[in-house]
C-alpha cells in the first residue's frame, strides 16, 4: 500500500474513531436524562454503528426519502436501550 493510500485510510479511521466516541457521549447524555445507567449495549456497539452509517452505507441525511439509500434496522428491545443506541446515533446525522 502506497503511503498516500495508508495516510488517507489513517484519516478514515481517526474520522470514524471520532464519531464513535460521539456516539458513546450521546448515549451517556441519555443515561444521565432517564436517571438509569443502563448504557453498556449504546457503547459496546458504537464502533459498528459508527463504521456502518459513516462509512459502510448510502446515506443522505438531507434527502430521507431517497429511493437508493440503504436501510439499517435496530430492533426494539423491551427497556429502550435501542433508544439510546439509535438516538446516539441520529443525533450527529442530523
Amino acid at each position: 500500500m502506497s503511503q498516500t493510500a495508508t495516510a488517507s485510510r489513517a484519516g478514515v479511521i481517526e474520522v470514524l474513531r471520532q464519531r464513535a466516541y460521539k456516539i458513546r457521549r450521546h448515549a451517556l447524555r441519555m443515561g444521565e436524562v432517564q436517571g438509569q445507567g443502563y448504557v453498556g449495549q449504546a457503547l459496546g456497539i458504537a464502533d459498528v454503528l459508527a463504521v456502518s452509517y459513516f462509512h459502510a452505507l448510502k446515506l443522505d441525511p438531507k434527502n430521507p426519502d431517497w429511493e437508493g439509500r440503504d436501510r439499517f434496522l435496530i430492533l426494539p428491545s423491551n427497556s429502550g436501550h435501542s433508544f439510546k443506541r439509535s438516538f446516539g446515533l441520529q443525533t450527529p446525522l442530523g
